[in-house]
């Protein structure tokens, strides 16, 4: 990369999350799917999803850490976030823990941080400060086109599209 460019993507931060999910024998009728909010801010968890038409026999059970404390917890044990994550919601998770079907996922580059100066940024970047079309480089991603998988789809277009009108 160019000096311009290592500067531009050094600016990008990104934030961090956990994900801890559990493998359990199914309680209730199947085909069922759920996602469920806390009642306020500043638990542990964000969003926990049930999803039970995978297997005839098993949920699967998936709790999401919030943006408060998920840089955090990357930082800690698998057994220590489980151990978080968990105890915010009320759910029985024993046989996932005895079994060993539970997994953590560490997610320390989770989604751009758009901070105060940001839009100038992309400014810069739209205004074709950072590729270079002498190079055939160009760059995509939800760090350019926002903050979600969409940002990401329209950033590798109009990538696509510069590299072939170059």
């Amino acid at each position: 990369l160019t000096k311009t460019q290592k500067a531009y993507f050094s600016s990008i931060h990104y934030s961090s999350t956990v994900v801890v999910t559990y493998l359990l024998a199914r309680t209730g009728s199947p085909s069922t799917y759920a996602i469920a909010f806390p009642r306020k801010e500043g638990s542990s968890v964000a969003a926990m999803t049930v999803l039970s038409d995978l297997s005839p026999k098993a949920d699967v059970i998936k709790l999401f850490a919030s943006g408060s404390v998920g840089k955090k917890l990357c930082t800690k044990s698998d057994k220590a976030i489980e151990a978080s994550l968990s105890g915010a919601v009320n759910l029985n998770v024993d046989a996932a823990r005895k079994s060993g079907n539970l997994r953590v996922k560490r997610w320390h580059e989770a989604i751009p941080e758009f901070d105060f100066g940001y839009l100038k940024r992309l400014r810069r970047f739209a205004n074709g400060e950072i590729e270079n079309e002498n190079e055939h480089l160009v760059f995509a991603g939800d760090y350019i086109g926002g903050p979600f998988i969409e940002g990401a789809f329209t950033s590798g277009i109009r990538a696509a599209a510069r590299l072939d009108r170059w």
